[in-house]
């Protein structure tokens, strides 16, 4: 049965993570044209856009959106009922959506003034204004392909996005030669496009009313969400207002791209949520007490394949950097390791979180990351002005190390898990030894580096095996496997 479970996860992470990794990753693709053809300042520009962006997104939907994952589940056995669930949330998000961006559009200059400088309102952020909110109602198809666990649509879609949103950046940055404004052109027209997709997919999930009784519950469910959601805003993307405050649009401009690579990880672990979160809840619901010895032992997995996937990251970054950009941007791979770091707990937070959102005590995520947001906006402000952009890596780490274990003891109060501690434990020590030998044999010339390193970050599965990591069963379960291959 655990193999079972492991295939289906496996094969809808795979499903979810193709699309996943295109759509978020659309910038880290665009690298190295984006290094060749923008400036530092460019760069800059884009990145202090993108927290505008971020949270609007968060903000225009006042956490109605997020409910559609959990409550789907409370109504999926009535058509009538769910296509009016699904109409009240998507007309009532549109509605919100516009008004604040009408509002916005004709007020919000000297308001973004006041927390953004070196980027002007019209035509930057009048433009992310508008891609936020035409960006919003793709969202709405997405959750439900990922919820009915149709991964393979749900990856078509965002592979087709992928295209699209490249296609146009490359013909306003590339040949119309427009720099970070063609970048967000390119966004913007992204965004118009699948707007009007996604009418067109959601015209048979939904009816055109807005029932008061399911926007209430959904504002139940999705208001407590809101503080924990802007937290998490302040959590990725505070520190760039802070290295815009205290340092050059330069410098923001090549901490983001050393971000963008460190967060490669937030995209694997992501993807893998993606297929887990409904995993977690139907097998919650459906197997009982046996649930949570299933969610156990998966964990551990999980913890070998995430801790392994980091090493990788961190110890080729500076090797990936200087193939990939120009020597103005190579100080970025000094915060690579840190940002896989950070996104190695908030995978670890992934596989706890869920169990809060099954037993819907949403109440206390707010707790868990306002405070780790208060511990953010200290450290960047204490930290920047003396260590730069390192001070923001580090206060992001540490803030996400809070969140994760405030998380932890809640979800362990809610909904008790006996994980694997000793084995888990293991893993760590074993990557810890890898990367601190990775460090000791690091050489200038790139590829042999590239070389020597993976013969290094072999020593992970060698050491699993070395200190009896696995079990019987599970060596026999690894053979079988092989030898039906």
């Amino acid at each position: 049965m655990l193999t079972k479970d492991i295939k289906r996860i496996g094969k809808n992470s795979l499903g979810f993570s193709v699309g996943t990794i295109l759509t978020q990753a659309i910038g880290f693709f665009l690298i190295p044209i984006y290094t060749r053809c923008l400036t530092p300042d460019d760069y800059g520009i884009l990145a202090l856009t993108a927290v505008v962006g971020s949270i609007l997104a968060i903000l225009y939907p006042l956490g109605i959106n997020t409910a559609l994952g959990r409550m789907y589940y409370d109504y999926y056995h009535d058509k009538k009922e769910l296509k009016e669930y699904v109409g009240t949330i998507t007309l009532s998000v549109l509605g919100i959506s516009f008004t604040a961006t009408l509002l916005l559009s004709v007020f919000g200059e000297s308001f973004f003034a006041l927390f953004i400088k070196d980027v002007a309102f019209n035509p930057y952020i009048l433009l992310v204004l508008w891609t936020t909110f035409f960006g919003i109602l793709f969202s709405f198809p997405l959750v439900l392909y990922q919820v009915r666990e149709r991964s393979f649509t749900y990856s078509l879609l965002n592979v087709l996005k992928f295209i699209i949103s490249v296609s146009l950046v490359i013909y306003f940055v590339v040949f119309l030669k427009e720099g970070a404004l063609g970048s967000l052109k390119g966004g913007f027209f992204s965004a118009i496009i699948f707007f009007v997709i996604a009418g067109f997919l959601l015209r048979k999930d939904l009816v055109f009313k807005i029932k008061i009784r399911k926007l209430k519950e959904s504002l139940h469910f999705g208001l407590p969400l809101l503080p924990h959601m802007l937290a998490g805003w302040i959590l990725t993307l505070m520190d760039r207002v802070f290295l815009n405050h205290y340092t050059t649009l330069a410098v923001v401009g090549i901490y983001s791209l050393g971000y963008q690579f460190g967060s490669v990880m937030s995209l694997i672990t992501t993807s893998i949520n993606y297929a887990w979160a409904p995993f977690f809840m139907s097998t919650a619901k459906e197997r009982g007490e046996e649930a949570e010895t299933i969610f156990s032992r998966l964990t551990t997995y999980y913890m070998i394949a995430i801790l392994f996937i980091s090493l990788a990251i961190s110890l080729f970054a500076r090797d990936i950097i200087i193939l990939m950009t120009t020597p103005k941007y190579y100080d970025s791979h000094r915060i690579i390791p840190i940002i896989v770091g950070t996104y190695l707990l908030n995978g670890m937070y992934y596989m706890i979180v869920n169990q809060i959102f099954y037993t819907k005590k949403t109440k206390y995520l707010p707790i868990a990351t306002f405070g780790s947001a208060v511990l953010n906006i200290l450290f960047n402000y204490l930290w920047i002005p003396r260590y730069g952009m390192m001070g923001a890596a580090w206060a992001t780490l540490v803030s996400f190390a809070f969140a994760f274990f405030f998380t932890f003891i809640i979800s362990h109060k809610v909904y008790p898990i006996k994980y694997e501690y000793s084995r888990i434990c293991k893993v760590f020590v074993i990557a810890g030894a890898v990367y601190a030998l990775s460090i000791v044999f690091s050489y200038d010339d790139i590829f042999y580096d590239i070389a020597l390193k993976s013969l290094v970050l072999l020593l992970y599965p060698v050491g699993l095996f070395v200190m009896g990591f696995f079990t019987k069963s599970e060596l026999k379960v690894v053979k079988q496997y092989l030898h039906a291959r």
